[in-house]
């Protein structure tokens, strides 16, 4: 065994430890045993920083954007929405939560299982910060977002369980529920306007934003479920007493996961602008900038 380096260490020293590593032979030290406990010693705190540094909120967020939400980042580390590999509707809006809110906090550096124990009150004064700039239904929907990630989190791990807890959320759900419901005037003024804005042009309407209107008026789904209808989802149709083509919204991007016939696309004139069918399929039939689709 060696007893250092030979380049830093004297010959009176070298003596000194020689004669030192004699003696712990002699009482039944093994030197060489002991330098491999230390290696593994070393080993063991290296792991353990390892793992610290891989189980923070932070890390362990990254992670579930990258597996639920289709996080990719550049090679700056720019953060970058992934509709392809995003099992979640709301994936792009969650990205950008933990971006904005999470991932500049003091609470990102912190070790899960301390968060279950004890970051309860710092999970409620990020909530409090981002009702107080932008209101109880942002905050109420970023505790939805933090639970989600607590829950794939706790599903993987043994012995963790989420800090959230009943009583932290921000909108009772009565406060939720939509009241206000169009008047038959009102949808006629509506479907006037937007008609205007699309024909002729109006100050401050878009005509993209004129079509989607018109387009939920007639289908009544989803802002998003109308907003990404493409070509191919207009089909021709023939069943019972009816035959034409029908604008399908696939499931995918239905929020019941069910594919949904919204509406006969004959009746899409009245939202789109009366051209034909483009060579680029993928082309989405509510141009998204306002522009006539070619």
């Amino acid at each position: 065994m060696t007893i250092g380096d030979a380049g830093k260490i004297n010959l009176s020293d070298a003596r000194k430890l020689a004669k030192a590593r004699a003696g712990d032979v002699a009482k039944g030290i093994d030197p060489l045993a002991e330098r491999r406990a230390a290696v593994k010693q070393r080993e063991a705190e290296r792991e353990a920083e390892r793992r610290k540094v891989e189980t923070t909120l932070k890390a362990i967020a990254e992670r579930y954007l990258v597996n639920q939400c289709g996080l990719v980042r550049d090679t700056s580390g720019k953060a970058i929405f992934d509709a392809g590999r995003s099992k979640i509707r709301s994936g792009n809006e969650r990205i950008k939560f933990f971006e904005r809110h999470v991932f500049n906090s003091k609470l990102a550096q912190r070790q899960i299982d301390e968060i279950e124990r004890s970051g309860r009150s710092e999970i409620a004064a990020l909530l409090d910060g981002i009702q107080k700039n932008r209101g109880p239904q942002a905050a109420h929907k970023a505790l939805a977002f933090l639970s989600a990630l607590f829950s794939w989190y706790a599903a993987r791990t043994n012995n963790f369980r989420s800090p959230i807890v009943r009583g932290m959320g921000r909108v009772k759900p009565k406060e939720r529920a939509g009241t206000r419901v169009l008047g038959d005037q009102e949808i006629r003024d509506v479907w006037t306007v937007t008609g205007e804005a699309f024909d002729t042009g109006i100050t401050g309407i878009p005509p993209c934003f004129a079509r989607l209107v018109r387009t939920l008026l007639l289908t009544a789904v989803r802002r998003d479920e109308a907003a990404q209808a493409s070509w191919p989802e207009i089909d021709y149709l023939r069943r019972d007493d009816f035959e034409g083509e029908v604008l399908t919204i696939p499931a995918t991007r239905m929020k019941g996961k069910v594919d949904h016939g919204a509406i006969d696309a004959r009746s899409t004139q009245h939202c789109r602008p009366a051209t034909n069918r483009p060579e680029k399929s993928a082309v989405r039939v509510l141009d998204n900038r306002g522009r006539e689709v070619v």
